[in-house]
């Protein structure tokens, strides 16, 4: 990529920036004077708005009340990764996802999905196993 091109992508990318900021400072505004919640002003805008989620932190009162009154939506930071859900191959764990989704059920949230292939958070197994691209694609069919 030219010199120029990366300088116009960065400006683009600053200029998104500032214009998601713009809008949220608009919106964090609105809910401060009138004692409304994220959740709220977002709403109100017709939005929602979202908060990555640590499950283990879920049983903090003060972590689970902010994220249940401030948030409509939430996200799985780590138990929905592939290392959460399949320690072992063969065994799978879906307790902290199921912890997730049954907490945002109870507090009328949405739920988003995360990236179950990432580059890090990959179960020791399958990074130490010398399996060909079959046998690879049967374990992410799997």
């Amino acid at each position: 990529m030219s010199f120029l091109r990366r300088r116009a992508a960065v400006g683009v990318a600053a200029g998104a920036l500032l214009a998601g900021v713009a809008v949220f400072g608009s919106t964090l505004g609105t809910a401060q004077a009138s004692n409304h919640t994220l959740r709220e002003a977002a709403a109100d805008n017709g939005r929602f708005v979202g908060v990555a989620v640590n499950d283990s932190h879920l049983n903090n009162s003060q972590y689970a009340d902010l994220v249940a009154q401030e948030f409509s939506s939430v996200t799985a930071e780590n138990v929905m990764k592939w290392e959460s859900i399949q320690p072992s191959q063969g065994q799978f764990n879906w307790s902290g996802g199921d912890r997730l989704v049954n907490f945002a059920q109870q507090n009328n949230q949405k739920v988003y999905g995360h990236t179950l292939v990432w580059h890090s958070q990959m179960p020791g197994w399958l990074e130490n196993g010398n399996f060909s691209a079959s046998q690879l694609r049967q374990i992410t069919n799997n």
